[in-house]
């Protein structure tokens, strides 16, 4: 049986809504906009998949033809921007810097249907978290699925349940992982609904979100068939990565700090002092805020390549966190987020290497040095890198004259990058950059003295994806400068006829 206040649920929260600035929404929304203005460009952004997702943009703008970035499809992100005017980084970025604009200001409106006391702290913590504010400065399609589903969720607590459903699917379409959400939308759903309708509410909400996501992936299923679902798994990366993503690459150093702090203070604090989340309002949110960590912490360790899998569990982390911790203490923690986008960051010398500040921390780790450095944070970070990548691109299509031609070069996932040059850039005489070479192809390569080289890290990528050691064939290291360090070794016909021995 339902007491009272759980049937009044909803009426609690219409009446928080109406409290609501429209300007002072506004202004939030351009506050988080010009922290991401000065930072939309070089480039698409770090990730090959956002040169990826501009490439797809281009080819159906020019064709009329859908062509998925990669699989399973992003059909949303990729047929807008295949639609604007401006098809450049800095257009297409700014795209993604209004979406976290979006949800930032979705992330408060629910926080203060919620009851937060300080949903402005929780906006700033939000908006200064290293992994969401480089991910709003790059052409991704992260961002664009997490204001969709906060936008899903608020319209959720506000009893639009249709319009959940819509703006659930349109998520989908943005990323098809959004579907995770449907589970623990329902169980706040179940609450908020009026408990005569909730089961048919509930039905609509889901149907909402079935029909749009059905059409938003539409174009794909048209050009890929079911096969769309069939996507590469590229290994398992070890303990120390997948820790290193749960945690620094979300908060920053500085904020893993003052998340550790604030957290382990629960321990100590004694009674709770703030009044966020009522025992009505808890009744629906904690199960719900529960089920998507627990949702997406699975789907993260079932392929635990990228951080940015677990943004759209964020906010709701965010929620719960400041239902457990007094709010001085979240004070102090949203100044940590503040400094830690821009000090503290953690960067090596790997296959696009930058310079660390004068005041730096070298420790001795894997494979090379990985440098602390005080006055370069996540942002700044990527900022060198991602400017650092078009000079090395550049360099490496410009800088062929001294291969021994004809040569073929293994580019890998460098390839994005230098698909957004010219066609004379990119197809230098005698000299053909490829992302991989199968067996078959390597062995023709070799019976007609064609010279091997690959590019900074993508030996690694190519005996991931198909067994092959390019190395073994003589292969050796291009990184675009005039003198190489040694020249690729003679043809071995005996190491051509067993070309396929790698896989």
């Amino acid at each position: 049986m339902r007491l009272d206040f759980v049937q009044n649920l909803p009426l609690r929260l219409e009446k928080r809504k109406t409290g609501e600035s429209r300007l002072a929404l506004l202004t939030l929304f351009g506050a988080v906009l010009l922290t991401r203005l000065p930072f939309l460009r070089p480039g698409y952004g770090l990730d090959a998949d956002a040169w990826r997702l501009a490439t797809s943009a281009d080819q159906i703008a020019r064709t009329g033809v859908y062509e998925a970035s990669r699989l399973p499809g992003y059909p949303i992100p990729e047929m807008v921007y295949a639609l604007v005017p401006w098809h450049t980084d800095w257009f297409f970025n700014l795209i993604a810097a209004l979406f976290s604009a979006l949800a930032v200001v979705e992330f408060a409106r629910i926080a203060s249907r919620l009851g937060a006391a300080r949903p402005i702290v929780l906006a700033l913590i939000l908006t200064l978290t290293p992994l969401f504010y480089l991910n709003s400065t790059v052409t991704m399609d992260y961002i664009w699925a997490m204001a969709f589903i906060l936008l899903s969720y608020r319209l959720l607590l506000d009893r639009r349940f249709a319009g959940a459903g819509i703006f659930l699917g349109v998520a989908v379409g943005c990323r098809l992982t959004s579907a995770i959400m449907v589970l623990p939308f329902l169980v706040s759903l179940m609450r908020v609904a009026p408990q005569p309708t909730a089961k048919r509410q509930a039905c609509r909400f889901v149907l909402a979100t079935v029909l749009v996501s059905a059409i938003s992936f539409l174009p794909v299923f048209l050009r890929y068939g079911l096969s769309f679902f069939a996507f590469h798994e590229s290994g398992y990366p070890g303990v120390v990565q997948i820790l290193y993503r749960l945690t620094v690459e979300v908060w920053g150093l500085l904020g893993l700090l003052g998340l550790f702090l604030v957290s382990g203070s629960v321990l100590f604090a004694g009674r709770k002092t703030n009044s966020f989340l009522s025992i009505h309002t808890a009744l629906f949110f904690v199960p719900t805020a529960v089920l998507v960590l627990i949702l997406y912490l699975i789907a993260f360790l079932r392929l635990p390549h990228e951080a940015e899998y677990l943004l759209p569990a964020l906010p709701f982390f965010l929620l719960l966190l400041d239902r457990l911790v007094p709010q001085q203490r979240m004070v102090f923690f949203a100044i940590c987020m503040t400094l830690t986008p821009f000090f503290f960051g953690l960067h090596s010398s790997d296959v696009i290497p930058i310079s660390p500040s004068p005041l730096h921390l070298t420790l001795k780790l894997g494979d090379g040095p990985v440098y602390v450095d005080v006055l370069k944070g996540p942002l700044p970070i990527q900022q060198e890198k991602r400017n650092q990548i078009l000079i090395t691109s550049e360099r490496m299509l410009k800088n062929t004259s001294d291969l021994h031609k004809p040569a073929l070069v293994i580019s890998g996932w460098w390839h994005e990058y230098f698909m957004h040059f010219s066609e004379e850039e990119l197809h230098p005489p005698q000299v053909r950059f490829q992302r991989t070479v199968e067996a078959d192809e390597l062995g023709r390569c070799l019976l007609s003295g064609v010279s091997l080289y690959f590019l900074p890290g993508q030996e690694k990528t190519q005996q991931r994806l198909t067994g092959i050691d390019l190395q073994r064939y003589g292969a050796v290291l291009y990184s675009g400068t005039r003198a190489q360090e040694q020249d690729p070794q003679p043809p071995d016909t005996h190491k051509s006829a067993a070309a396929g021995g790698d896989r």
